[in-house]
């Protein structure tokens, strides 16, 4: 805009004389002086007075300045304003959205955003779809976010997030009994078949989730009864509520509306009820700068987890050997019990559809790779068959090459080369995080809280780990004498997630060890399982057994039986199991030994077994007292050769007969008859009570040369 006029009327009105101005105005003198005359000529009127030098101004002078500012200043200020839209600073965003969208979804992008960009002006237009397309339509709205349906031609859409639409059910319905549950889904499924004449309270016919409704319904052939329309979600899953009728909400309303205690929502059975909710605006709208801004974060809001997951994700999967990894990613309210009842939700249903990871395995006839269990396949330079797995582990780790893994903690050379894998996991830690958090709403509360039960359950766990290597270093010398090599390897240690590789002899006082001194840190309790293998079983195969193994003492300990009562919750116990690895994988551990340790129809193992708590609050020990450890540790010393007195007289269990009844067992009652019969007239009056003891006599010679005591001397 040129004011040229203005500007230099005002700056010689301000300075007074023609050669202040002048230099001012960056002109020559007698330019400004012909420019002045010009102006006074074509205007009719003089606007200054020249007293020698001096200029000063007429009446007519004074209000042409008067204005002449104003215009100079209205002119200022709007460059000023045409540099901030241009430079994205100041603007105006109007925003359409679907009822109930803007709750929740919206207020933290806007929140986020006015910091960013306090001079663009957020204007939110609510309303139902054919509302919203309308203003569209009519450039009175600029962004349009809505469900993906019946989009004009003339819109760009993106879609921000998929969302499914669940059925609403009265809590006292018969329909409730009919639901069931699908694999990957967080609720159970109904089929639309049961909604076949029932009354359905449904949306109004200009609402989104009343035609997303009535397509589901129609395409599977559904005819309902009466159908009576609300227009307010809230008030139409109250009438549900109320038992009124079934009807219809979608995923994102139900995060943000108040529960209904009266309603149960449900998927549906065998049908795709997702829908996408897109973020549109017309193709010939200009976007600035600001606009793409909003339109970026739009786009990325509930997704900024997503990305930091993907990165550690993509990291560690690169840098991992053999990983699973499930993420999971909800949006963020302010409400904390919700966000941590949505995350472990989410993380559910992925992991439920997550395919099972586990090594092909070989036909009877291929050869295997010691290290990772897959079939070797394929042909090096040198002629040396390998497979894809193994190869890339070896690149990660050169020196498994020439020498066997954990070599350093075996014994014995050969079929005796046998190592322990354990695994260590804390009971009831999600029961015990509900109830710490269960009164907690906000996030400054839950963060604050949650890093003290962390803190503590970490730092108690640490300390029992390092207590337990004490423990071990301390057998150490009863096993080998040596002082250049551990034993044991830390594999795992990370909050309540425990793993160590060890000595065979190690293992079970190692993990006996941990449970009995982790219950005396506070309200705690753990259950672990043992893998005992073969230096040259596959390790990955080891160490899913050994999880099994822990996952199994975890079923008995969460038995009726089993658990004590603490006020309202339930408390259990440390239990431990163990297996001998052959030809075992981790999936198979309940048909294994179905089929390896039964004998005239029932099993002849007793693990898990129990170790008890020093202080006893709730009964547990006399509870679990038939599981106890102390009787497999009783007679694993006695089949181990230790001195037992019997009517004044010493006799050691030689190894042949412990062979004799260890081959017995399996073999039925009969043959187990025999062998104590021989064993009596020999003297071994303590084998009392087969029916009692038989399994426990099996499980402790099993082991029984893989255990050492405090009493034991280096072999």
């Amino acid at each position: 805009m040129n004011l040229k006029e203005q500007e230099y009327v005002c700056a010689l009105a301000e300075n007074g004389t023609i050669t202040a101005a002048a230099k001012e105005l960056f002109i020559s003198q007698p330019a400004l002086s012909i420019y002045i005359n010009n102006l006074e000529k074509s205007l009719g009127v003089r606007l200054f007075e020249r007293v020698g030098k001096q200029f000063i101004l007429t009446y007519a002078g004074e209000q042409y300045v008067e204005k002449a500012k104003l215009i100079l200043q209205l002119s200022h200020e709007l460059d000023e304003k045409l540099k901030d839209i241009t430079g994205n600073y100041s603007g105006r965003i109007r925003i359409g959205v679907q009822l109930r969208r803007a709750t929740g979804f919206l207020p933290p992008v806007i929140a986020s955003y006015e910091k960013e960009f306090p001079g663009v002006e957020v204007i939110l237009c609510e309303g139902a779809m054919k509302e919203l397309k309308e203003s569209i339509q009519n450039f009175k709205a600029d962004l349009l976010l809505c469900n993906s349906v019946d989009l004009p031609p003339y819109m760009n859409s993106f879609v921000v997030f998929k969302e499914h639409l669940l059925i609403a059910v009265p809590k006292d319905h018969p329909i409730n009994e009919k639901a069931v549950w699908e694999e990957g889904k967080v609720l159970p499924s109904l089929d639309l078949f049961w909604l076949n004449g029932e009354k359905l309270i449904l949306a109004k016919q200009n609402q989104s989730i009343r035609r997303d409704s009535e397509r589901i319904l129609n395409k599977n052939g559904v005819r309902p009864g009466k159908i009576r329309e609300i227009r307010s979600i809230e008030t139409a899953m109250q009438m549900v509520g109320e038992g009124l009728g079934i009807g219809f909400n979608r995923e994102s309303y139900v995060m943000y509306m108040k529960k209904q205690e009266n309603v149960r929502y449900y998927c549906m059975r065998n049908i795709d009820s997702a829908t996408d909710f897109v973020l549109a605006y017309r193709k010939e709208m200009p976007v600035t700068g600001y606009m793409q801004r909003m339109i970026d974060m739009l786009m990325a809001h509930g997704r900024e987890c997503e990305k930091v997951n993907r990165f550690l994700a993509k990291y560690l999967l690169d840098r991992t050997y053999s990983l699973n990894l499930a993420v999971a990613v909800v949006s963020k309210t302010e409400d904390y019990k919700k966000d941590y009842d949505a995350i472990n939700n989410k993380m559910r249903e992925i992991k439920a559809s997550m395919p099972l990871s586990m090594p092909v395995g070989a036909m009877s006839f291929m050869a295997v790779d010691t290290i990772t269990g897959y079939p070797l396949t394929s042909k090096d330079t040198k002629g040396n068959y390998y497979s894809t797995e193994a190869s890339l582990k070896r690149a990660a780790f050169p020196k498994m090459e020439d020498e066997k893994l954990f070599d350093n903690m075996i014994t014995e050379k050969g079929d005796s080369s046998t190592l322990a894998v354990f695994h260590i996991d804390g009971n009831s830690m999600g029961n015990t995080i509900r109830n710490t958090m269960k009164d907690i709403r906000g996030y400054e509360d839950a963060i604050t809280k949650m890093r003290k039960l962390s803190l503590n359950i970490s730092g108690n766990f640490r300390q029992t780990v390092d207590e337990m290597k004490e423990y071990m270093e301390f057998l150490t010398p009863r096993i080998k004498d040596t002082k250049k090599h551990k034993l044991y390897r830390e594999i795992i240690v990370a909050g309540d997630d425990i793993t160590f590789v060890c000595n065979a002899k190690l293992a079970i006082p190692a993990v006996k060890f941990f449970l009995e001194n982790i219950s005396k840190k506070g309200d705690f309790s753990a259950c672990g399982g043992i893998a005992f293998f073969n230096s040259h079983f596959p390790f990955s195969d080891a160490y899913q057994v050994a999880e099994a193994c822990c996952d199994n003492a975890k079923k008995r300990a969460k038995q009726p039986e089993c658990k004590g009562k603490d006020g309202r919750y339930d408390k259990i116990g440390n239990f431990l199991d163990y297996q001998i690895c052959t030809n075992i994988r981790a999936s198979e551990l309940d048909t294994y030994r179905d089929r390896h340790y039964t004998a005239d129809g029932k099993e002849f193992i007793s693990r898990p077994y129990y170790v008890p708590f020093e202080k006893d609050n709730w009964n547990m020990n006399e509870k679990n007292e038939c599981y106890d450890i102390a009787q497999l540790m009783k007679w694993m010393i006695y089949f181990g050769g230790k001195k037992i007195k019997s009517n004044s007289e010493e006799h050691l269990l030689a190894r042949s007969n412990a062979k004799k009844l260890r081959d017995a067992i399996p073999m039925g009652n009969t043959e187990l008859e025999g062998i104590l019969s021989f064993l009596k007239s020999r003297g071994y009056t303590e084998l009392e009570n087969p029916e009692k003891n038989a399994a426990i006599w099996y499980d402790a010679l099993e082991i029984v040369d893989w255990y050492v005591g405090e009493d034991d001397k280096c072999n």
